[in-house]
Protein backbone atom coordinates (compact mmCIF):
# COMPACT_ATOMS: atom_id res chain seq x y z
CA UNK A 1 0.00 0.00 0.00
CA UNK A 2 1.53 3.71 -0.93
CA UNK A 3 -0.15 6.23 1.54
CA UNK A 4 1.51 8.72 -0.92
CA UNK A 5 -0.43 7.68 -3.71
CA UNK A 6 -3.83 7.21 -1.99
CA UNK A 7 -3.55 10.31 -0.03
CA UNK A 8 -2.59 12.35 -3.55
CA UNK A 9 -5.52 10.09 -5.13
CA UNK A 10 -8.04 11.41 -2.47
CA UNK A 11 -7.22 15.05 -3.28
CA UNK A 12 -8.25 14.21 -7.24
CA UNK A 13 -10.64 16.34 -8.96
CA UNK A 14 -12.05 13.11 -10.15
CA UNK A 15 -15.50 11.66 -10.68
CA UNK A 16 -16.62 9.26 -7.97
CA UNK A 17 -16.58 6.30 -9.35
CA UNK A 18 -12.86 6.49 -11.07
CA UNK A 19 -11.39 8.05 -7.89
CA UNK A 20 -13.23 4.94 -5.60
CA UNK A 21 -11.20 2.53 -8.16
CA UNK A 22 -8.10 4.81 -8.69
CA UNK A 23 -7.87 4.14 -4.28
CA UNK A 24 -8.62 0.50 -4.84
CA UNK A 25 -5.51 -0.06 -7.16
CA UNK A 26 -3.35 2.73 -5.15
CA UNK A 27 -4.34 0.47 -2.01
CA UNK A 28 -2.39 -2.09 -3.64
CA UNK A 29 0.38 -0.87 -5.13
CA UNK A 30 3.92 -0.34 -3.89
CA UNK A 31 5.53 3.39 -3.87
CA UNK A 32 6.79 3.45 -7.68
CA UNK A 33 3.14 3.19 -8.55
CA UNK A 34 2.92 -1.02 -9.85
CA UNK A 35 0.35 -3.13 -8.92
CA UNK A 36 -1.67 -6.37 -9.76
CA UNK A 37 -5.22 -6.88 -8.42
CA UNK A 38 -7.82 -9.11 -10.34
CA UNK A 39 -10.35 -7.02 -11.44
CA UNK A 40 -12.60 -9.33 -9.46
CA UNK A 41 -10.77 -7.56 -6.41
CA UNK A 42 -11.27 -4.23 -7.57
CA UNK A 43 -14.93 -4.96 -8.00
CA UNK A 44 -15.38 -6.40 -4.31
CA UNK A 45 -13.03 -3.65 -2.85
CA UNK A 46 -15.19 -0.87 -4.42
CA UNK A 47 -18.63 -3.03 -3.83
CA UNK A 48 -18.97 -2.35 -8.33
CA UNK A 49 -19.69 -4.86 -11.41
CA UNK A 50 -16.93 -6.19 -12.75
CA UNK A 51 -17.64 -4.40 -15.86
CA UNK A 52 -18.17 -1.40 -14.02
CA UNK A 53 -14.94 -1.30 -12.82
CA UNK A 54 -12.90 -2.01 -16.28
CA UNK A 55 -15.07 1.40 -17.74
CA UNK A 56 -13.29 3.37 -14.84
CA UNK A 57 -10.26 2.03 -15.47
CA UNK A 58 -10.47 2.75 -19.17
CA UNK A 59 -11.17 6.18 -18.40
CA UNK A 60 -7.98 6.43 -15.97
CA UNK A 61 -6.37 5.05 -18.50
CA UNK A 62 -7.61 7.98 -21.39
CA UNK A 63 -6.34 10.47 -18.46
CA UNK A 64 -3.07 8.94 -18.49
CA UNK A 65 -3.51 8.36 -14.84
CA UNK A 66 -3.26 4.36 -15.33
CA UNK A 67 -1.37 1.87 -17.77
CA UNK A 68 -2.16 -1.07 -18.13
CA UNK A 69 0.61 -4.06 -19.03
CA UNK A 70 -1.03 -7.16 -19.94
CA UNK A 71 1.10 -10.38 -19.47
CA UNK A 72 -0.22 -13.26 -21.51
CA UNK A 73 -1.52 -16.21 -19.03
CA UNK A 74 -0.58 -14.05 -15.79
CA UNK A 75 -1.88 -10.98 -13.79
CA UNK A 76 -2.54 -7.65 -15.73
CA UNK A 77 0.47 -5.05 -13.82
CA UNK A 78 -1.03 -1.78 -13.69
CA UNK A 79 1.22 0.88 -13.43
CA UNK A 80 -0.06 4.36 -11.71
CA UNK A 81 1.17 7.96 -12.46
CA UNK A 82 0.32 10.57 -9.73
CA UNK A 83 1.81 13.38 -11.60
CA UNK A 84 -1.94 13.22 -13.96
CA UNK A 85 -3.94 13.01 -10.51
CA UNK A 86 -4.75 16.70 -11.15
CA UNK A 87 -5.94 16.68 -13.88
CA UNK A 88 -9.98 17.04 -13.80
CA UNK A 89 -12.33 15.03 -16.03
CA UNK A 90 -15.23 16.32 -18.29
CA UNK A 91 -17.93 14.94 -15.85
CA UNK A 92 -16.45 16.49 -12.55
CA UNK A 93 -18.30 18.76 -11.50
CA UNK A 94 -17.00 22.18 -11.49
CA UNK A 95 -14.92 23.63 -8.38
CA UNK A 96 -16.71 25.93 -6.67
CA UNK A 97 -14.15 28.31 -3.95
CA UNK A 98 -16.94 29.62 -2.06
CA UNK A 99 -19.99 27.42 -2.23
CA UNK A 100 -21.79 29.42 0.37
CA UNK A 101 -21.20 33.07 -1.26
CA UNK A 102 -23.00 31.62 -4.07
CA UNK A 103 -25.85 29.64 -2.94
CA UNK A 104 -29.26 31.64 -1.39
CA UNK A 105 -30.14 30.40 1.68
CA UNK A 106 -33.75 27.94 1.33
CA UNK A 107 -36.83 29.43 1.77
CA UNK A 108 -38.82 29.56 5.22
CA UNK A 109 -41.78 28.10 4.62
CA UNK A 110 -43.65 28.63 7.85
CA UNK A 111 -46.99 26.86 7.77
CA UNK A 112 -49.48 28.09 10.81
CA UNK A 113 -49.60 26.87 14.11
CA UNK A 114 -52.26 24.63 14.51
CA UNK A 115 -53.61 26.49 17.59
CA UNK A 116 -54.94 29.39 15.10
CA UNK A 117 -57.11 26.76 13.79
CA UNK A 118 -58.75 25.50 17.25
CA UNK A 119 -59.52 28.29 19.12
CA UNK A 120 -63.65 28.46 20.17
CA UNK A 121 -65.53 30.64 18.55
CA UNK A 122 -66.87 33.59 21.06
CA UNK A 123 -69.67 32.65 22.88
CA UNK A 124 -72.76 35.19 22.06
CA UNK A 125 -75.48 35.63 25.11
CA UNK A 126 -78.54 35.97 24.28
CA UNK A 127 -81.08 38.21 26.08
Amino acid sequence: MSISLMTAAWKSPLPSGQKFVLIALCDNANDQGECYPSITTIAYKCSMGERTVQGHITGLEALGIVRREMRRGRSTIYHIYSAHFGTPAESAPPQNPHPRRIRTPPPQNLHPHPRRFCQKPPQISHP
